[in-house]
């Protein structure tokens, strides 16, 4: 009997390595009604009422690498605003992002170039995220995602990622801009 409880021990923690071994830590494609309802208010309220945008935020929003390297070019006041960081991993360059919040954050929802961008993309543009999306995100951040719904707004070839934080925007990145191989 202690032998039958031994194997069944051991082929239960073979079945679990077996079982990780197969996850994708970037998780799979999931939205929630609600999630896609916040990201699609967050592109309404956004390209057009700077009041009305704010309130999507919880006082703070990190832009990722891509769509900072886009804003900053855009708009060279922006380019001095924010708390810069670098995003960086293992194998790969480092890129420089940005956060921000209070004046920062005022200051990046009047920017015309950030208007621009977020006024390109609509309510009905929303869908869950890629698994090759997810993973370019995963790949940028110091965090899990794998149970986390991600979505994306999508304008002609470009692609947006807004990540939520208890319903109000907490990441934006322009995962179009990622050269990434196939997930």
């Amino acid at each position: 009997m202690r032998h039958l409880a031994f194997l069944a021990i051991v082929l239960t923690c073979l079945a679990t390595v077996a079982l990780a071994g197969d996850d994708k830590p970037w998780g799979t494609e999931r939205t929630t009604p609600k999630n896609k309802e916040q990201v699609a208010a967050f592109f309404a309220t956004c390209s057009q009422d700077n009041e009305k945008c704010a309130q999507n935020f919880d006082g703070m929003v990190i832009v990722g690498p891509a769509l900072w390297a886009r804003l900053k070019k855009a708009d060279a006041a922006l380019a001095e605003q924010g708390t810069p960081s670098t995003n960086s991993a293992p194998g790969r360059p480092d890129f420089e992002q940005r956060s921000f919040s209070g004046t920062d954050l005022a200051l990046l929802l009047k920017s015309p170039a950030f208007r621009v961008v977020v006024s390109r993309f609509s309510a009905d543009s929303v869908r869950p995220a890629s698994e090759k999306e997810r993973k370019a995100y995963y790949f940028t951040v110091p965090f899990e995602i794998q149970n986390d719904p991600l979505d994306v707004g999508v304008a002609g070839d470009d692609v947006l990622l807004v990540v939520l934080s208890e319903g109000k925007v907490f990441w934006l990145e322009m995962v179009s801009d990622w050269r990434i191989g196939e997930a």
